[in-house]
Formats: structure tokens, C-alpha cells, sequence
């Protein structure tokens, strides 16, 4: 059911391997919603894949997680470019340590724009974009007076 960009193996000591899967994931996150969909109410698919299906497209589809997949694509993004320069066959310390310098600094820059009103923004682009309710919608605000908790025994 899915045609799209396909993922590399994931390995545990690669930060290229997890900037891939990051970046097909971020990049095809509304059509794997869709496949996994689709699975879910295909009959001829087996019962224990079905059940994957529904367990991964209830995480996937959580606000939590397509925000940090976009962040950790953009932080991956530039811990790639480290990583390549590091390992070059014609890079020098030098080039490595004004690499490394360059990439704390575009961190810092994403630590400062990933900030609550960019999310709110975010999460407001995602219900539009994928269907998605990003916010919990409450037909009466919960208390926040403890006094309403509290169970009293009448005997």
C-alpha cells in the first residue's frame, strides 16, 4: 500500500542511519498515516499485522511525535554534516573543529525558535494538514480546586 521513499536499515551505531529514517519519516509522515490506515481496514491483510498497524498509527499519529520528528530532523540535519566532514578522507582538525563550532551554533538557533508558540503554530499546521486533533477538546474546563477531589465516606 505504501509507494514512497524508501527507509535504510536502521543501525545503532550510525547518525546517518537514524538521519534517513528520520527524514523519510518526516517527509512521508501523511502517507505512511495513510498505508497504515488503509491496513487497518484491509481484510486480506493477516490479523497480527493489522495490529501492528493500529498500535503504530496510534503513535505515529500523536501531535508528540510528528513535532519531535521534525525537530529531529532538523537536528540530525546538521549533525550530519559534522558527522560527513569528521569522517572525510581530506578533512583536517582544523576544518573539524570550525565544523563542530558551526553546528553548536545552529543548535542553539533550534533550541530557540523550537519554542511554545512554534509548536502551538505547528500543531495548528498539522490538524490542518494531516486531519489531525492536535488539542483535546473539553466540553467542561476540569477543576483545578482540590476540594473538588476530595471523596468524603458518609456513613
Amino acid at each position: 500500500n505504501y509507494y514512497g521513499i524508501k527507509s535504510k536499515r536502521l543501525l545503532e551505531t550510525r547518525c546517518s542511519g537514524h538521519h534517513d529514517c528520520v527524514y523519510v519519516i518526516n517527509h512521508e509522515i501523511s502517507k505512511i498515516i495513510q498505508c497504515l490506515d488503509l491496513s487497518n481496514k484491509n481484510r486480506v491483510v493477516k490479523s497480527e499485522h493489522i495490529v501492528l498497524a493500529k498500535g503504530l498509527l496510534a503513535q505515529i499519529s500523536k501531535p508528540s511525535f510528528i513535532l519531535l520528528n521534525k525537530f529531529m530532523n532538523e537536528f540530525l540535519d546538521i549533525i550530519n554534516i559534522a558527522n560527513k566532514v569528521c569522517q572525510s578522507k581530506t578533512s583536517n582538525l582544523t576544518d573539524a573543529l570550525n565544523v563542530i563550532d558551526e553546528c553548536k551554533k545552529q543548535i542553539s538557533y533550534l533550541k530557540e525558535i523550537f519554542t511554545k508558540q512554534k509548536i502551538d503554530q505547528d500543531l495548528d499546521v498539522l490538524d490542518k494538514q494531516y486531519s489531525l486533533r492536535t488539542r483535546l477538546i473539553r466540553e467542561k474546563q476540569q477543576s483545578t480546586r482540590l476540594e473538588d477531589f476530595i471523596v468524603i465516606k458518609r456513613w
